[in-house]
């Protein structure tokens, strides 16, 4: 056996089986979600209450859209450094 048995990638996965808790197409999905698609998402929202007076908490809306971007991205940042040790020990 050569030393490339654990350089092939799956079809559809992010490392190797063994390391990798998601399927990339989730891990990346996921990824996008939170470093896209919630930021903006709470600037649309923010933009359109004071354009629109809708008199939403913006201040409450804004701090929980915060604290969920950065709780998923503490939870991607420590499944990435388990996986990038799982597979250097490999």
């Amino acid at each position: 056996m050569g030393g490339d048995e654990h350089q092939g990638h799956k079809e559809g996965l992010a490392m190797d089986d063994s390391a990798s808790f998601l399927p990339k197409w989730a891990y990346e999905g996921l990824r996008w979600l939170v470093s896209v698609v919630l930021p903006a998402t709470a600037t649309l929202l923010s933009c359109l209450n004071a354009a629109w007076g809708w008199g939403l908490p913006m201040e409450a809306i804004l701090a929980t859209f915060g604290g969920v971007e950065t709780f998923l991205g503490a939870v991607f940042l420590g499944a990435k450094y388990k996986t990038d040790i799982a597979n250097a020990v490999q």
